[in-house]
């Protein structure tokens, strides 16, 4: 048995501890304050080589925890008040998954992904968003980080992402069915913005307001093929950015609402 490692605990949110001890479904021993032994962390290392090496060779298998979880055929419109308007939106011809760019829940931003699921759900009946277990050979996490550390120190070598919208090759946060309109979420950013609504580091306006104005660029595009019933809708959580992205051009004011997180300190 490998000498065991264990690290320290920080606080991962809801829906996330450590095991009881005893052994895992290989018969590796797990640990009651969630470590592995080093031979569990080598096991790891081993799988994610691998994996890269079945990818090299084009003989990788699609991961079942990384395939569309909830695919736009499963709507049913006879199910919606406006069975018509349900039928003409386009946008339901998405799908359900997790974000094309490897994007992980940590401890420091676990609150902009909850804000995200937040609204992802606030009018997205009958769809439900919620967080994703990326399996610990998802290839995407191919490189050993301080990250990748704690998941397999903390999450039994389990990391966490979250489901999103994917319609005509871009992503969304949510989809509201009923109203036909994809959301985008912005959580804590009011840091970046003084109190007089200036940026006070200079990478703001192109690092992050120049991001998200490509970004709205990209979602209006997408969805332009479907219509006048296809809606946009930006959500901050904090209002001095979005004040400040769009007094500065970078935003639509029209699609951009102040939605405040309930229960969130700002």
């Amino acid at each position: 048995m490998g000498t065991r490692i264990i690290g320290p605990r920080p606080w991962l949110g809801p829906g996330v501890g450590g095991g009881a001890g005893g052994v895992d479904g290989d018969g590796h021993p797990v640990d009651p304050y969630g470590g592995p032994t080093t031979a569990d962390v080598m096991d790891g290392i081993r799988d994610v080589v691998d994996g890269i090496h079945q990818r090299v060779r084009g003989e990788a298998k699609p991961e079942a925890r990384t395939e569309p979880q909830s695919k736009a055929r499963e709507v049913d419109c006879s199910e919606m008040p406006d069975e018509t308007a349900c039928n003409e939106c386009l946008l339901k011809q998405g799908f359900m998954g997790p974000p094309l760019t490897p994007r992980y829940v940590t401890q420091r931003n676990l609150v902009n992904y909850e804000y995200q699921l937040y609204i992802a759900n606030l009018r997205s009946a009958p769809l439900r968003f919620g967080f994703l277990v990326a399996d610990k050979t998802d290839p995407a996490r191919r490189l050993f980080s301080v990250d990748t550390l704690f998941d397999y120190l903390n999450r039994d070598g389990f990391s966490r992402t979250v489901q999103e919208w994917h319609f005509n090759a871009c992503e969304f946060d949510g989809f509201w069915l009923r109203e036909c309109t994809v959301v985008e979420a912005k959580g804590r950013y009011d840091h970046f913005i003084d109190e007089d609504g200036d940026e006070k580091y200079g990478f703001v306006r192109h690092g992050v307001f120049g991001a998200w104005s490509e970004q709205m660029a990209r979602q209006r595009a997408a969805i332009a093929i479907g219509g006048a019933p296809a809606k946009l809708l930006w959500c901050f959580m904090q209002p001095r950015a979005m004040a400040a992205a769009i007094a500065m051009n970078y935003l639509d004011p029209l699609i951009c609402r102040y939605e405040p997180f309930p229960g969130a300190n700002a």
